[in-house]
């Protein structure tokens, strides 16, 4: 039984977007009915959208607890458990990209999960990725950095207006 997390869709996500993190099991023919995912992030650039249930544990119940710096998510089947056969979804969670986040990159670690089988016996795990690193794009025409594009980049515009390569007050972002 093999976990990794991976990003769906494009890792360069800009200002104010979302992205979505996969927890993904690759299980041949194992029951599993649930289990504990814990995720850590930053807060400084990442905020929880939402978490929902992946596609392996069709009819299951799931919550899920933010703390600082980190997602808990908990999901379990309902009903019968039958056998899982090749590699899907545990659990999506949607990331937001704070509109202030003054990073170049940043990442979303498994930093702990324990899987349970039919018989609420943990499996033993293999873990093939254990972090995904998202490239914070910045905001076309926000000057000064500030997830903002107002007044004051218009204002740092217009300073640099007519000016060129080595004059005073020429900005190369302007």
């Amino acid at each position: 039984l093999e976990t990794s997390i991976q990003i769906a869709g494009s890792s360069s996500i800009g200002h104010g977007q979302s992205f979505d993190v996969d927890v993904v099991i690759g299980a041949e023919g194992h029951r599993i009915s649930g289990g504990e995912i814990v995720l850590s992030y930053d807060p400084r650039d990442l905020e929880i959208g939402d978490v929902l249930a992946g596609s392996v544990l069709e009819r299951s119940f799931y919550n899920h607890s933010v703390g600082v710096a980190q997602v808990t998510i908990v999901i379990g089947k309902i009903g019968r458990v039958d056998a899982v056969f090749g590699e899907g979804s545990l659990v999506v969670v949607t990331f937001n990209v704070r509109n202030d986040s003054a990073s170049a990159t940043t990442e979303v670690n498994l930093i702990s999960h324990s899987i349970l089988d039919h018989a609420d016996e943990p499996f033993v795990l293999e873990t093939a990725a254990d972090a995904v690193t998202v490239s914070i794009q910045g905001i076309v025409g926000d000057l000064n950095d500030d997830g903002w594009v107002n007044i004051v980049d218009l204002a740092i515009l217009g300073a640099s207006h007519g000016t060129s390569v080595g004059s005073d007050g020429y900005n190369p972002e302007a």
